[in-house]
């Protein structure tokens, strides 16, 4: 029994603190502040919390249709989250006026339509091939056979994600002194997720109970 106490508090605990820390944050930064970039700083933040405390259900409940609930819920904040980003790098970056009702309506269809695909999964098995159901030391698990839609989103994602990093990151190199403690620091918090999310999801490094960091990494990228 203390050994499934201590798993599911060892795992779950980190998500519960990133999923406050996140929208505390975005609370915070859009009663400072009510300009584009910490609007969607805040939305990033809204959705990362939405991603880490729906994970942190999924691996709280032992009932499947639960932890099978909450496994597609968390996609909301995945999903959403490469959107927010991008258009947090383009207001962070002087290149708001990118930013227009169009550009959210239209970069919003694929997520929406991978969301659609996620919770109708059973019928057509579209994102996931397969769904397999793992209890183990009190931790339930939902692993799923990767199928085409899945990889649509994936690729989006990170299509999206690396038009923000780069508008970043070009920005950053046009600055005289790059190698600021406030550079270095933009420049570790636009990497560390993306790069610890590619090795999550190729599987070039897996932690135990399968465990995706890529939440966590997002906050410890927002502190930095």
């Amino acid at each position: 029994m203390n050994l499934v106490m201590n798993n599911q508090l060892l795992l779950v605990s980190p998500l519960i603190v990133a999923s406050i820390f996140s929208i505390v944050s975005a609370g915070f930064i859009l009663k400072k502040d009510r300009s584009k970039v910490s609007f969607w700083f805040a939305a990033l933040m809204a959705t990362i919390a939405l991603w880490s405390f729906s994970y942190a259900l999924e691996l709280s409940f032992v009932n499947e249709g639960l932890t099978l609930f909450f496994a597609k819920l968390k996609y909301v904040g995945i999903v959403f989250s490469p959107v927010a980003w991008l258009f947090f790098s383009l207001s962070y970056t002087k290149k708001s006026f990118f930013v227009t009702k169009k550009s959210i309506i239209g970069l919003s269809i694929i997520p929406l339509i991978s969301l659609s695909i996620i919770f109708t999964n059973s019928i057509h098995h579209l994102f996931w091939a397969t769904v397999t159901f793992n209890g183990t030391e009190g931790i339930s698990l939902v692993s799923g056979t990767s199928n085409v839609f899945f990889w649509v989103h994936t690729i989006y994602s990170y299509v999206l994600i690396l038009i923000g990093m780069a508008y970043i990151l070009s920005m950053l190199f046009r600055t005289k002194d790059i190698f600021t403690k406030q550079n270095m620091s933009l420049l570790v918090g636009v990497l560390t997720p993306f790069i610890g999310n590619i090795f999550i999801v190729f599987d070039i490094i897996r932690l135990p109970y399968g465990y995706d960091l890529t939440p966590f990494l997002f906050v410890l990228s927002g502190i930095a």
